[in-house]
């Protein structure tokens, strides 16, 4: 049997967001005896069960001449059996060896009963602010504001250093307010606050700091009702020339939805939405924002926000303009996408673009009408894209056509080769540095002669592997841009091959380098070479040594020329030769 006493088993049982709840126990029994009872019930109904049996005390109400009595207790007992099955799948459990590990395992995720802001157990939030309201005098200010915390957190007050928060009570009780990151903050334990506090000053300041997360605000001033006018910067602008003072104006909000569609496996979604609000601070529902049949990734508001599980976006909106912006996935494969308005805020169109994949497949874009994307302010990671306006009535519908790419363009690889030869001529060891971008395979593939040993790819170590029907080791690429190291050897040396591996390259350098006793004569086929015998000689080399044999043979005759031809050829660019002196 397995030990389930230690903090590993713990891990998969603790009861988190994300995780699946165990079922309650006794549901299986109370299921048992609704459906033992129910059974009885109908089979007495329908004469299934002998008149005796139903003749006892406590059984005869349940006659046939008693069908809406029968019906009643029926959905009664469905009714305890439901009730019970959602208690079950809402309360995990934690076998009792397991329970004193619970803390331990939890001590490190503060945040796991923090509720989501998005479909995604990453993103949560676990301080929520509520409505703040601050009346104002010319001497000062009274704030309250009620706060939710899921985990021990921080609640930011208003004010800064110049404005400090004095006689702050959290749930009528005295509070110590700190500095926290720059702020005046009370550090609370996970529940409901309502935090109240004074501010004091001798002029109406031009504005005042407050929880950036901070979206309905109510200001008065001198028990008169003003406007809220809050920047990205979360702060409540309080002397404005640019601040209506009253509170007549008219609640508005504009809606634009742009979003980019990119073929890949998965289909990703990127959806930026650009608000443009007015008028008092509320909280407004805007859908859909997360289309069906996907999930949210990445998700960014500059406003408090969550995304509902029905895709609608749910954010505490104030006067400004802004933009959030989602990244999601689809969960399946889907070749229609079209854009659903769930509520009267909702644009009716959507603009869509469009990143088609080559190298995956190609498609064919059809339903939605194209629009020109340089007559629109789309975001700059969209423009130059096919562009597509989405409706109620018009879809965007994807026919693919074929898969990859039918006519792939080369790779752009270059090739540094340095190459050691062993001291006794019978091998070389290499190292191959690549570079550069590969647009087709997924697989580098050695030549036969080269045993590969160890591969590095993007500071990753690669695993080298040989195919069915394949001659040689090769290595599998995942990313298009490359940085290859690669060593390995050859033997035996009969020859060594330019490259080494079976593709083409747009440029090779060979370094070689050669033990004590060795000298290079000449390599054939590359474009240069340096430092070979043959290739250090030029014009000045030969005129020199031409003069020094034709003295060797005008005064000491043809076999001393001879010999001081073969020392000139053999000796003439070693270090130290005295002719080069």
């Amino acid at each position: 049997m397995k030990d389930l006493s230690g903090p590993r088993a713990i891990a998969n049982l603790a009861p988190r967001g994300d995780t699946p709840a165990l079922h309650w126990r006794g549901v299986d029994y109370l299921s048992a005896v609704a459906w033992v009872f129910i059974a009885f019930w109908w089979a007495t109904a329908l004469r299934l069960v002998p008149r005796r049996c139903t003749s006892k005390p406590g059984l005869s109400h349940l006659t046939p001449e008693n069908p809406r009595r029968l019906c009643r207790v029926s959905l009664l007992w469905l009714g305890l059996f439901m009730s019970a099955a959602e208690r079950g799948e809402a309360a995990p459990v934690v076998p009792e060896p397991l329970k004193p590990w619970v803390p331990w395992v939890l001590r490190d995720l503060p945040e796991h009963d923090c509720p989501r802001v998005a479909p995604r157990a990453a993103q949560r939030r676990c301080i929520w602010p509520g409505q703040l309201e601050l009346n104002m005098t010319s001497e000062g200010a009274r704030f309250s504001q009620s706060w939710s915390a899921s985990a021990a957190g921080w609640l930011t007050l208003p004010g800064d250093r110049r404005h400090w928060p004095k006689e702050v009570l959290v749930n009528y009780r005295a509070a110590s307010v700190l500095e926290w990151q720059g702020r005046p903050a009370v550090r609370v334990e996970p529940g409901t606050y309502s935090v109240k506090g004074e501010l004091s000053w001798s002029a109406l300041p031009q504005f005042l700091p407050v929880a950036k997360d901070t979206a309905l605000v109510k200001v008065t001033l001198d028990r008169r009702a003003q406007a809220a006018q809050l920047d990205r910067r979360g702060r409540l602008w309080l002397r404005n020339d640019q601040t209506n003072t009253g509170v007549d104006g008219t609640d508005s909000v504009k809606v634009e939805v742009f979003r980019l569609l990119q073929d890949d496996i998965p289909l990703k979604l990127e959806t930026e939405l650009r608000l443009t609000v007015s008028g008092r601070p509320r909280e407004i529902s805007l859908g859909q924002l997360l289309p069906a049949g996907t999930e949210l990734l990445e998700f960014d508001s500059p406003l408090p926000a969550r995304v509902e599980p029905d895709g609608r976006l749910r954010i505490q909106a104030r006067a400004g303009e802004w933009r959030v912006k989602a990244r999601a996935r689809y969960l399946g494969v889907g070749n229609t996408f079209g854009m659903r308005k769930l509520d009267a805020l909702w644009p009716d169109q959507e603009v869509w673009s469009f990143r088609a994949n080559p190298d995956l497949r190609q498609v064919n874009v059809s339903g939605a009408p194209a629009v020109d994307p340089s007559q629109l302010a789309l975001p700059e990671a969209f423009r130059g894209l096919p562009t597509y306006l989405l409706s109620a009535e018009h879809a965007l519908n994807l026919s693919e056509q074929f898969r990859g790419d039918a006519a792939p363009a080369a790779h752009r690889l270059n090739l540094a080769r340095t190459l050691w030869l062993d001291f006794d001529g019978g091998g070389v060891t290499v190292k191959d540095e690549i570079t550069g971008s590969l647009t087709r395979d997924s697989r580098l593939r050695a030549r036969p002669t080269l045993q590969l040993g160890r591969v590095v790819v993007n500071g990753e170590p690669q695993l080298v592997t040989s195919m069915p029907g394949e001659d040689g080791t090769g290595v599998e690429v995942r990313n298009r841009q490359i940085s290859m190291q690669a060593f390995s050897r050859v033997t035996p040396l009969k020859s060594v091959s330019a490259s080494g591996w079976q593709h083409d390259f747009d440029r090779v350098r060979m370094t070689l380098n050669l033990p004590p006793g060795w000298q290079l004569w000449h390599v054939l086929g590359p474009d240069s070479v340096s430092a070979s015998w043959l290739s250090r000689w030029d014009l000045w080399d030969l005129f020199i040594c031409l003069l020094i044999v034709a003295a060797l043979f005008r005064v000491l005759g043809l076999i001393w020329a001879a010999v001081g031809t073969a020392a000139l050829a053999l000796t003439y660019h070693l270090p130290g030769a005295p002719v080069r002196r």
